[in-house]
């Protein structure tokens, strides 16, 4: 995605996270993750973290944005982060394991190893 078509997709998700947060929390937590994977690709991984942690506030049961969570924590690098990529990335694999999504299986555990050196 080019910089002015992810400029544009950012801003229909910011336009769809106000509707979303008065209708469906899950579709809520749904636009937020997206919102923190478009900021991720801009290189903005401070504001793609907020958008991650919101979006695990309103629902802590989607595996993915745990996943993404964590590698955007491993990208920003502090002490801190990458103590909290490691809680991530392992609530990632577990969550991801219990909802069978096999194909995330490897990407999950690659994360995990990560947070672990």
């Amino acid at each position: 995605i080019n910089s002015k078509e992810s400029k544009k997709n950012l801003d229909i998700l910011i336009e769809l996270q106000s509707l979303a947060s008065k209708q469906d929390m899950r579709l809520y937590a749904l636009t937020l993750n997206n919102i923190g994977c478009i900021q991720k690709e801009r290189g903005n991984a401070k504001l793609a973290a907020k958008a991650f942690r919101r979006s695990l506030e309103v629902d802590a049961q989607d595996g993915l944005t745990y996943l993404n969570y964590s590698a955007v924590l491993l990208e920003i690098g502090s002490s801190t982060a990458l103590e909290n990529s490691l809680v991530y990335a392992k609530q990632a694999l577990n969550k991801i394991r219990a909802l069978n999504l096999e194909f995330y299986f490897p990407l999950a555990e690659y994360n995990y190893a990560l947070a672990l050196q």
